[in-house]
């Protein structure tokens, strides 16, 4: 599923549906707002893939504050 589309589903209030692994390709604020929201519903391994230092530690630092 693309990010924005989770994110829009996620503020519909949808219920999402996740698997025991997620991953989350991107480092712009769709893939940390998205890996932010995946952490909040818990019971899921986030694997972030980005594409360069600061796109990553973004990711890392959004999440680990969750």
């Amino acid at each position: 599923m693309w990010g924005v589309e989770f994110l829009r589903q996620v503020a519909e209030g949808r219920e999402i549906k996740l698997q025991d692994s997620v991953v989350v390709i991107g480092g712009g604020n769709v893939a940390v707002y998205a890996g932010g929201d995946i952490a909040q519903a818990g019971g899921a391994v986030i694997h972030a893939i980005a594409a360069g230092r600061r796109s990553a530690a973004s990711i890392d630092r959004t999440l680990s504050a969750v």
